[in-house]
Formats: C-alpha cells, structure tokens, sequence
C-alpha cells in the first residue's frame, strides 16, 4: 500500500470578491515569494506522486515557504 499526501499553502484559486485583495495583502508578508500559489502548481505535486510508483511516505509542501 501506497500513503502519500500534499500539504499545500494558501492558493489564489478563487474569483475576486470584494476584501479578497486586503486579504491577500496582509497575507504577502508571511509568503517568501510574495505570492499566494497557483492551483496549477499544487496540482503538479499530486501528478508528481501519481506518476512516482517508488514513492511512499512522502509529505510534499506546497507552501512557497509559508511562516506561521
């Protein structure tokens, strides 16, 4: 049996709503790469595990380096 997961950070995966921009604004600080991730990237990590038959026991954070 394979076990694997994906621990993704916070994904601009929604339409903008009003306050959506303050939200992410007073989000940048605490993301290294000033961005939120896309749902294209944290989809990759899931096809990464998929197609990696070896692998089992992974945890992949997508995160772009998220500090509580």
């Amino acid at each position: 049996m394979r076990v694997n997961t994906v621990c993704p950070g916070f994904v601009d995966a929604d339409r903008p709503i009003p306050g959506r921009v303050d939200y992410v604004r007073a989000l940048v600080p605490n993301l290294p790469l000033d961005r939120l991730g896309a749902a294209k990237e944290i989809a990759e990590a899931y096809f990464y595990l998929f197609g990696n038959a070896y692998s089992t026991g992974s945890v992949l954070v997508v995160d772009g380096g998220a500090l509580c």
